[in-house]
C-alpha cells in the first residue's frame, strides 16, 4: 500500500444489528431491517443482473432458484462478470471480520466460554453429536469456518408455488443468512421467509431436508422487503421455508451468506446447469437416488 493510501471499509449487513432483537427459541436468529446504508443498497440493486443474463431455457422456468455469482462454488454466470458493487459485497461478507461478528452475536450459544479469549465454536451446540457426525474436533476455530456469499434469484412465477417448503439446511453449515434486494416496482405477493417449529408432541426429524408439513407450525414470517437481512444459526431444528408466490413476471432477488464447517465437499454443491448432460443428470438423479446432504446448498 502506498503512502497516504487508505483502505475503504465496505459496510456489512450486520453493522446495524441490534442484539436486543436476537431471538433464541425455537432456534437462534435475528432480523435486521434497513441493513445497509441507502446508497450502498441502491448501488447493489442497480447492479443486480437482469433475468435476460440467464440462458433462455433457465430464465423461462417457473419459480426456480439459480445462483448468479458467488464467492466460491458453481454459478450460472461467469465470475468475472460480477459487477463491482457485488464484488465488494461478496468480499466483505466472506471476511474473517464478518464471520467473527456472527459468532460474537451468537456467542452465548456457540462459543464454549470456558477458555478466556477463545475464538472456537462448539459444533454440538447446533445439534447433539454433530461434531462426531462430521468427524470434527470438539471445537472448531472461527477462522476455519468457510464463509460463502452468493447472489441468486427465483425466476418469475407461472403457477402459484413455493420454491421450497419447511426444511433445515445442510448440517455442514454453521449459519445461513438471507439478504433481500427486492426490485423497485416488484408488486408480487408471497415469497416471504417463513420460520417454523415442531408442533407440540410431534415426532421431530433433526436436520430434515423436507419436513412433514402436518408436523410443523409457523411462528414468524419475515417479509420479502428490500434491504432486509435475516440470519439464522443452522441448528438441527432451524426449520424455514418460503411462502407461496403468486404469478408474477418479477424475479425474487436476494443474496445468501453462509458459513460451512471444514471438510465440506465444495464440488458437490448444486449450481451450473448449462451442459445438456448435467441437465439430464439433474432430471434423472432424483428418480434413482436421494440427493446427498451436501447438495442442499445455501
Amino acid at each position: 500500500m502506498s503512502d497516504g493510501e487508505t483502505t475503504v471499509r465496505v459496510p456489512t449487513v450486520l453493522d446495524r444489528a441490534d442484539r436486543a432483537r436476537l431471538v433464541l427459541e425455537p432456534f437462534p436468529h435475528i432480523v435486521v431491517e434497513n441493513a445497509l446504508p441507502d446508497e450502498v443498497y441502491e448501488a447493489l440493486s442497480s447492479a443486480f443482473p437482469p433475468l435476460s443474463d440467464l440462458p433462455a431455457d433457465l430464465a423461462g422456468t417457473s419459480n426456480k432458484r439459480f445462483n448468479l455469482y458467488s464467492s466460491w462454488g458453481p454459478t450460472e454466470l461467469p465470475k468475472e462478470q460480477t459487477p463491482a458493487a457485488w464484488q465488494d459485497f461478496l468480499k466483505a461478507h466472506t471476511s474473517t471480520d464478518f464471520v467473527r461478528k456472527i459468532f460474537d452475536l451468537f456467542s452465548d450459544v456457540t462459543l464454549p466460554g470456558d477458555t478466556p479469549g477463545s475464538r472456537r465454536i462448539n459444533p454440538d451446540s447446533l445439534g447433539e453429536g454433530l461434531a462426531s457426525r462430521l468427524r470434527l474436533p470438539a471445537t472448531v476455530a472461527e477462522e476455519d469456518i468457510i464463509a460463502r456469499a452468493t447472489v441468486a434469484i427465483n425466476t418469475p412465477v407461472i403457477t402459484p408455488t413455493s420454491v421450497r417448503g419447511p426444511h433445515v439446511d445442510s448440517l455442514w453449515k454453521a449459519y445461513v443468512g438471507l439478504y433481500y434486494v427486492r426490485a423497485p416496482g416488484d408488486d408480487s405477493t408471497g415469497g416471504d421467509l417463513c420460520l417454523y417449529r415442531w408442533k407440540p408432541g410431534a415426532q421431530q426429524d433433526p436436520w430434515t431436508r423436507k419436513a412433514d408439513e402436518t408436523l410443523v407450525e409457523a411462528f414468524a414470517t419475515v417479509r420479502y422487503a428490500p434491504n432486509t437481512y435475516v440470519l439464522m444459526l443452522n441448528t438441527h431444528d432451524s426449520l424455514h421455508g418460503v411462502t407461496v408466490r403468486q404469478p408474477t413476471p418479477h424475479v425474487r432477488r436476494f443474496a445468501v451468506t453462509s458459513g460451512w464447517f471444514p471438510g465440506v465437499d465444495e464440488g458437490s454443491l448444486l449450481g451450473r446447469r448449462r451442459g445438456i448432460v448435467e441437465r439430464l443428470k439433474g432430471l434423472i438423479r432424483p428418480l434413482v437416488a436421494k440427493p446427498t446432504v451436501a447438495e442442499y446448498q445455501d
